[in-house]
């Protein structure tokens, strides 16, 4: 029954705003019997109860029923209707992989729910170093706790992350303790979280987990706001600090009007390739989650996310269009 879920929601065309460079097309073949289409609809149905959603929208239709997704050098993908929760494409999406600083959402919306004042004086210390990965800020510069965390999710900040976890008053084993606890509130009962960072292989997750994860850190006014900056600035009293995203997305037309990236986060460590997660509004009120996991390249992940977005808004047909 998998197989013909995962034949059922693949799909075509990639049009003229996509760049050249996008991939070619994915093939796949769509169920044949009403008795296939019957058992698609209720592992449908069945898949979209792990996504907290509105169940009186309509999921979006295809307008050609025959229409494939686009060929990715990702290990596992997939695009999710926010608004129905409807699975619009995927890609081994329940395949558990590492996840790299994808990890540092999770983090931050663990250290957000103990409501500490986000303008107090912080440093990142000695004991926060840790070996790969970004460090932008010099040890023991005062700056403010919301500067670590935009350091984090901005730049990806390995440090800044393990800062924000001591500056939680929680032990190390009971802030991850909490990141797994959170998880599972999520519905993510596949991932498991041993560290802050991403830094670690065995911070796992798959794809469909992913697209829970962002659609609840993304409710988190804070993890919202700062995931959809081009850069962080800010000052101590010795230097001033720029750090740029990471997400290149945020540079990209899926930024500029009529979309609209509301947020979102990129990963990497060399077990889990290049990784993204985003949500983006194609101006119009219909909106996606589009998660890849171990793309090729640091540039594959970016065209491959364009590709797979740009797909779906033009591949699918929302209810207030018909």
């Amino acid at each position: 029954m998998m197989r013909l879920l995962a034949q059922f929601v693949l799909s075509l065309s990639v049009v003229q705003m996509v760049p050249a460079s996008v991939p070619a097309l994915e093939s796949a073949h769509l169920p044949e019997s009403r008795e296939e289409v019957a058992v698609v609809r209720e592992l449908s149905a069945l898949l979209s109860e792990r996504l907290p959603i509105d169940r009186a929208l309509r999921p979006p239709r295809k307008r050609d029923a025959q229409s494939l997704g686009i060929v990715t050098s990702a290990k596992s993908a997939i695009v999710v209707d926010k608004g129905s929760g409807a699975i619009l494409f995927e890609k081994n999406a329940d395949e558990v992989r590492p996840i790299g600083s994808l990890t540092k959402l999770l983090s931050a919306a663990v250290f957000l729910e103990m409501g500490l004042d986000l303008d107090a004086p912080a440093a990142i210390a000695q004991e926060d170093l840790r070996q790969g990965g970004r460090d932008h800020l010099y040890v023991d510069d005062e700056v403010r706790v919301r500067d670590l965390l935009e350091a984090s999710l901005v730049g990806s900040d390995n440090p800044a992350t393990v800062a924000l976890m001591r500056l939680s008053g929680l032990s190390s084993e009971a802030f991850v303790e909490r990141m797994n606890t959170l998880a599972k509130t999520f519905g993510m009962e596949r991932s498991r979280f041993i560290e802050p960072t991403g830094l670690d292989q065995r911070n796992v997750s798959t794809a469909r987990e992913l697209a829970l994860l962002l659609r609840s850190a993304l409710e988190v006014p804070e993890i919202r706001e700062i995931t959809t900056k081009a850069t962080t600035e800010f000052a101590s009293t010795n230097r001033s600090y720029v750090i740029p995203t990471t997400n290149l997305l945020l540079g990209s037309y899926l930024n500029a009007p009529p979309f609209s990236i509301a947020g979102g986060k990129t990963g990497f460590l060399p077990s889990a390739g290049y990784c993204l997660a985003i949500e983006v509004d194609d101006g119009n009120g219909h909106v996606v989650f589009t998660v890849i996991l171990g793309s090729d390249s640091i540039h594959a992940r970016f065209q491959e996310a364009k590709g797979l977005t740009q797909w779906a808004f033009d591949t699918y047909v929302w209810p207030d269009e018909e």
